[in-house]
């Protein structure tokens, strides 16, 4: 029961190494099992019952050593939610990481924090080199956590809100403008991906692909929320004004009113 719970939420956070570790402890211990069952076992395989309980010894240690190691890096994890310094956070996860390696949730937990800190203003005494370090840390994890889960669209926010800390050519913009697109593509109902899309599109110049943006939202659930559907077409509206005429602009704020 434990090892299909496993498997089944394996499924969804796409750490296959969980479950596959379990499954085959099972099959190895169910094959020597068959062996060692005296109405089907031939006399020749008697030597395989001090070995039984050698493998079923070794197997508990190894089990126990996993389900430690994975404890240690819930522990951990956790710990980094509580800790009141960005720093703090990224040391516990590393930490995590290094108990679970190719865990898609720390991985994106890492770069989830690195970028944040990233964002801020950099903090007197943090040299270039330390900047560069920190952005080289979440870029890695970040693509660690899009490889092990192509389908989590906040991966690709991350990866957008990373890459545009440090866009200054054509071609580094694009990558930001499709990674916001990409995240969009896996969750089209993530109302502030869209907005941080039609910004970066505005400040860049590019008005008419910043109002599409908006415009292609209107079909969504954005308006279960009362104050979060208007705050939506006040935008829309913020964007729009600038490319319409005098009459156009009449009617919408009619149509708004």
């Amino acid at each position: 029961a434990i090892a299909f719970a496993i498997l089944c939420h394996s499924l969804v956070s796409f750490n296959f190494g969980q479950p596959a570790i379990l499954i085959t402890l099972g099959f190895y211990i169910g094959q020597l099992n068959k062996r060692l069952n005296p109405k089907t076992a031939l006399p020749q395989q008697c030597f395989y019952k001090p070995l039984y309980f050698s493998c079923i010894g070794v197997t508990g240690v190894v089990f126990s050593l996993w389900l430690s190691s994975l404890m240690s890096g819930f522990y951990l994890q956790h710990q980094s939610k509580i800790a009141p310094q960005p720093m703090q956070r990224i040391r516990y996860l590393l930490q995590a990481q290094k108990w679970v390696p190719f865990m898609e949730l720390y991985d994106a937990l890492i770069a989830d924090v690195t970028v944040t800190l990233l964002s801020k203003p950099r903090p007197q005494g943090v040299t270039t080199k330390g900047y560069q370090a920190l952005y080289h840390i979440a870029l890695t994890n970040n693509t660690s956590a899009i490889r092990e889960n192509a389908l989590r669209a906040h991966n690709y926010q991350i990866r957008a809100k990373l890459l545009s800390l440090q866009a200054n050519t054509p071609v580094q913009k694009q990558q930001v403008i499709d990674n916001y697109q990409k995240a969009i593509k896996h969750d089209p109902y993530a109302i502030q991906t869209r907005y941080r899309l039609a910004g970066f599109l505005l400040e860049n110049g590019r008005t008419k692909e910043a109002q599409t943006t908006l415009l292609n939202g209107l079909n969504r659930k954005y308006y279960a929320d009362i104050q979060q559907g208007i705050d939506y077409l006040l935008r829309l509206k913020k964007v729009l004004m600038p490319t319409l005429t005098s009459t156009q602009r009449k009617q919408l704020n009619q149509q708004l009113e």
